[in-house]
């Protein structure tokens, strides 16, 4: 689940799935910010499963926390999932680029005429 965070820097997941994952997350970044150590590296090779995901965490997300020491996720709570009643929550990387696609896909919908409807939408954007 790591792998796929950092992928796409947002995932939709029960609560307790979140709340776990994050510890996870943040000693990825961690890892991935100590350039120099071989120990962290292979560390970030073992844990992560893909080559993109490796390369998008040590070149694009670890650089935007360089000087933040901690805290490098959010959880956003969403409520209740439909049939198991599960506490459902966004856990993403803060200062991800996701709120800016999201609205300018919006401003597009609505110059093409779409009628908006904002449950509808948030839907369409994550299916």
């Amino acid at each position: 689940m790591v792998t796929q965070l950092i992928e796409h820097e947002r995932i939709k997941t029960t609560l307790p799935k979140a709340e776990l994952l994050r510890k996870y997350a943040e000693k990825m970044i961690a890892y991935a910010k100590r350039e120099d150590s071989e120990a962290a590296k292979n560390k970030i090779k073992a844990f992560i499963n893909t080559e993109f995901a490796k390369k998008k965490l040590v070149m694009e997300i670890a650089p935007r926390f360089k000087d933040k020491p901690s805290n490098f996720t959010r959880i956003v709570h969403l409520g209740k999932r439909r049939g198991d009643n599960a506490p459902m929550a966004y856990i993403e990387y803060i200062g991800n680029e996701i709120d800016k696609y999201e609205q300018a896909m919006k401003r597009q919908d609505i110059e093409n005429g779409v009628v908006v409807d904002k449950k509808e939408y948030g839907k369409k954007l994550l299916a």
